[in-house]
């Protein structure tokens, strides 16, 4: 789509991110072609043009952008660019701390590098391809300083156990961390089964359970974390499915089967029971 930015500029942009920032009662916009716009929002219920603003560009990163996230608090936004830089910023968008992800697979796109941060903004998590064409998940401090990785080899290449710094079988693009700081929720292919695996801060798996013959899975924790949604393909439809935990075993509460593809499981940030689930819809020509 075109973007109207201020001074007259337009050009074509991909946007991948779009997040509305209460601090500044702004929507902010991150485009694949590294474009930042900050929108201001007059009214709740409107999104209009400041008539001395309009739209602000508040950054431009140069050979565009993977993908990014807010900490919970929206005090720091991490990007990921396709060279591979970490770029930390503040919520006025100055530059606290870069870093590079020198294993990052150089044909990545914007919806192969997955962000969750834990919840007190401590660490933050990140699922990439490597170079290699394993998928890992890397933690990093908040200084974006290694933590731990553990590091996971697609089907048929290792049988071993998910544990830090060793290989192991099939993650899949997945990721969202528990917002009590415990696990970290991925999806994984390991024997023959789909299952969600969880992940401490310091690589090491911490228990599972199966999802059958699902496929393309995806998973999102809501504000509480003590219920995970779970989205994929299953006999041909989309799926959507609630999880919680009671005892150490996890049971499905939920499951709904959809015609369109579900692109995205959103939970409220302050309603933890709230879930607005985002399809995608053939648009006509």
């Amino acid at each position: 789509m075109k973007t109207l930015l201020a001074d007259g500029v337009e050009t074509e942009q991909t946007f991948i991110f779009i997040s509305y920032v209460a601090e500044m009662e702004h929507l902010l916009l991150v485009s694949e072609e590294g474009l930042i716009l900050s929108l201001c929002l007059l009214r709740i219920s409107c999104v209009a043009l400041s008539k001395d603003e309009e739209i602000q560009p508040v950054g431009d990163i140069e050979g565009g952008i993977l993908n990014c996230a807010w900490s919970y608090d929206q005090e720091m936004l991490l990007i990921v660019t396709k060279s591979g830089s970490l770029v930390l910023l503040n919520n006025s968008f100055e530059v606290l701390n870069e870093a590079q992800l020198e294993d990052l697979h150089p044909d990545s796109t914007p919806f192969s590098v997955l962000l969750s941060w834990r919840s007190d903004g401590e660490n933050v998590s990140i699922s990439y391809l490597q170079a290699s064409g394993a998928r890992c998940v890397r933690v990093l401090t908040k200084e974006l300083e290694p933590f731990s990785i553990s590091s996971l080899l697609p089907l048929p290449l290792t049988p071993s156990r998910n544990v830090n710094g060793t290989e192991c079988r099939g993650l899949q693009r997945a990721l969202s961390w528990n917002p009590d700081h415990s696990l970290i929720a991925t999806v994984q292919e390991e024997r023959g089964r789909t299952q969600v695996s969880f992940l401490e801060k310091n690589g090491l798996r911490h228990g599972e359970f199966a999802l059958g013959a699902l496929q393309h899975g995806a998973v999102a924790y809501n504000s509480a974390g003590d219920i995970l949604a779970v989205t994929g393909e299953l006999e041909g439809e989309s799926v959507l499915q609630l999880w919680t935990r009671n005892n150490y075993h996890w049971y499905k509460k939920l499951e709904r089967r959809y015609a369109v593809p579900v692109v995205a499981a959103l939970w409220d940030l302050v309603d933890e029971a709230r879930l607005s689930v985002l399809h995608e819809v053939p648009v006509a020509p």
